[in-house]
């Protein structure tokens, strides 16, 4: 058996693990999700604020009270914070629904990366091992590579508790 598949064997998830990293992945996700709540109610106050300043920069400048050109160079600026602040909107919401699938889909590979592995389609196999190692070589024959992140930390989870007892560092 090579270095690779040694690699391979140690990253994929044992079924009797799974649960503790099914909670571990939830309570990232909600403290993700609370983060990103807070964040949002946050830019809404804010972005109601400008709302309420550019009405008010509009009766002003229809009282006389300021020029045009100050009226257009505030409301430049709040349209400016506005669009900034959808952008962050954007931002966040996308964010949480990106952890949720990448954290799916990677939990899925490790389940699987051994039976993966073995199959016999050999591009598979090679995209496998895009997304496990990095920095292959081969010097004096002798295999060189790292092990990619979330995967290092299984494999480090691992050789420091093999038998799953002690599991609470692995889900980053």
């Amino acid at each position: 058996m090579g270095a690779i598949d040694v690699v391979i064997e140690k990253i994929t998830i044992p079924e009797e693990w799974l649960e503790h990293v099914i909670d571990e992945l939830r309570e990232k996700h909600d403290n993700h999700s609370l983060y990103a709540e807070k964040e949002l109610a946050t830019n809404r106050i804010e972005y109601d604020r400008i709302t309420k300043r550019l009405a008010g920069n509009y009766e002003n400048l229809l009282d006389g009270r300021i020029t045009p050109e100050l009226h257009d160079k505030y409301a430049g600026e709040m349209k400016l914070r506005q669009e900034e602040l959808n952008d962050k909107v954007i931002a966040l919401t996308k964010e949480d629904k990106s952890f949720l699938i990448t954290s799916s889909y990677l939990l899925d590979l490790a389940k699987q990366v051994n039976e993966l592995f073995e199959a016999d389609d050999e591009a598979q196999r090679n995209e496998l091992l895009g997304y496990i190692l990095s920095n292959i070589q081969l010097n004096d024959k002798k295999l060189t590579f790292s092990v990619n992140y979330p995967f290092n930390i299984v494999l480090e989870q691992k050789e420091n508790d093999p038998d799953g007892s002690e599991i609470t560092i692995w889900c980053g």
